[in-house]
């Protein structure tokens, strides 16, 4: 079966893998990534942020990685291996949203990561072989929750295989670990228009998948990036990646050969960032351009200019010149306690955006944005938890709201307007449990919702409630990979 290049509602599914764990990143100074960007795991020290009776004194006081696999993990390190584990689950309702409401769903992933230093290996300088491992479990109704939400926001009506290989790649570090190449099975949505930039799921861009085509997080096609640090907090990165929709849509990921390519997808980005312990109002911001060499399909014209949902025989209207666009993201913390009072996890308000603007005739989705506000660090007691609200705005073209209105007509017999600019307001909060785990829930709102996929009535505003769990399996087992 075909896991739909549309993956973002799933994204709520497959994001959950990296992309829900970058979520906690803008509190959470002790997240440790690869030089890439790829967490690893992350050392939440909540154990000593819950209330007293639960956990003992409180105290910021680091602490080592330990658990029942310590001695193992420190013999793995020394012979040159890191490890991880990671679990993340999501389920979702929608009591008043989607072609057939009071649906509901569970999206869960255990990804295994397993890093070799080849220098340590074999004698390759600078070299480490990266494979990642995703297994999809605890699932229900993931095959069909997604096709009765059936819009740009939510639009991945995935059905997946068990496993899905995420990463299996070579990389090289170079100039004192200030120049990355990395080649192999990889995809780009961990790297480009990164996730979190807020709490929730309000600035989870669709554009990723509805426009630039990208895998999910946790699927892979050929490709390669380079990056380079400019600073300690300043990196630019170029990534391409082979643009075969056949290959990394069915199956496990370890069928190769399977399909044909239709061109590239690359992007370039510049980002940077902060926390705490770098600045006093931390900024972190991503800005980056697109491309996508395929050729694509006006949303509703034919060559001669016929619609091709009433004059099915015509020849649609094919773009040759590919899909580009540029993009920009960034989140301000704005005011904060006075730096002696904590250092790490003050009590903080943050401003944050985005923007995607896509070029070219015959776009679906031109624009989308976001924008909202997170208050954080007020229970001392619970350093991470977070409160705060966005608005979401997803525009359709002037030909993809005309393409809806009339194959509604033609499969429904109803002459209905389609809004072109659809809307998401949101409601979320999050909340640290125990060292290893982070939970977040978020209720969502939304205006004006298409039909992107299944054809039928307008579909009515609605709510959409979400609830998620990420739990660092590896370091909370004494697994976590040895700081770099």
């Amino acid at each position: 079966m075909k896991k739909s290049l549309m993956w973002r509602g799933a994204g709520p599914r497959l994001q959950i893998l990296v992309g829900a764990l970058m979520l906690i990143c803008p509190t959470i100074a002790t997240a440790q990534t690869e030089p890439d960007g790829l967490v690893t795991h992350v050392e939440v020290p909540l154990d000593n942020a819950l209330p007293e009776t639960l956990t003992g004194p409180a105290s910021f006081e680091p602490m080592p990685p330990s658990g029942p696999l310590s001695e193992m993990r420190r013999s793995l390190n020394a012979a040159g291996f890191d490890l991880g584990v990671l679990f993340a689950n999501l389920f979702q309702y929608a009591p008043s949203y989607g072609l057939t409401p009071g649906k509901t769903a569970n999206f869960g992933a255990v990804s295994f990561t397993a890093t070799a230093d080849l220098e340590a290996l074999i004698s390759v300088p600078h070299t480490r072989l990266k494979i990642i491992e995703t297994v999809n479990f605890p699932t229900h109704n993931a095959d069909t929750f997604l096709f009765t939400l059936s819009n740009a926001f939510n639009p991945s009506p995935v059905v997946d295989s068990r496993t899905d290989l995420t990463r299996f790649t070579i990389q090289t570090d170079l100039l004192n670990d200030r120049l990355h190449i990395e080649g192999g099975r990889m995809g780009l949505a961990i790297d480009f228009m990164k996730r979190g930039t807020c709490g929730g799921l309000g600035c989870f861009n669709s554009t990723q998948a509805v426009s630039v085509g990208l895998p999910g997080v946790a699927l892979a096609s050929w490709g390669g990036r380079v990056a380079y640090d400019l600073s300690s907090t300043l990196t630019t990165q170029f990534g391409i990646i082979d643009d075969n929709e056949t290959n990394w849509q069915n199956g496990s990921g370890w069928d190769w050969g399977r399909g044909n390519s239709q061109g590239y997808i690359a992007i370039w980005n510049l980002s940077r960032s902060s926390d705490f312990m770098r600045d006093r109002l931390p900024l972190t911001y991503e800005v980056g351009a697109f491309r996508r060499s395929a050729s694509y399909v006006d949303p509703v014209s034919n060559t001669d200019g016929s619609s091709h949902v009433l004059n099915p025989g015509g020849t649609p209207r094919t773009y040759s010149g590919g899909t580009n666009g540029v993009y920009g993201q960034a989140r301000k913390v704005i005011w904060r306690t006075p730096a002696s009072d904590e250092p790490i996890f003050p009590e903080n308000i943050a401003i944050y955006g985005g923007a995607f603007s896509v070029f070219g005739e015959g776009q679906a989705y031109p624009f989308e944005g976001f924008a909202g506000i997170d208050w954080g660090g007020f229970w001392s007691k619970n350093p991470v938890a977070n409160v705060g609200v966005s608005v979401h705005l997803l525009r359709l073209s002037e030909e993809r709201a005309q393409y809806e209105r009339e194959i509604r007509l033609v499969t429904s017999g109803l002459d209905q307007r389609q809004p072109k600019n659809t809307y998401a307001l949101e409601a979320h909060g999050r909340l640290g449990l125990g060292r290893w785990a982070i939970a977040e829930l978020a209720a969502d709102y939304y205006i004006n919702p298409n039909n992107s996929v299944i054809p039928g009535p307008r579909q009515s505003d609605g709510w959409m409630l979400t609830s998620a769990l990420i739990v660092d399996i590896g370091s909370a087992l004494g697994l976590a990979p040895a700081s770099r």
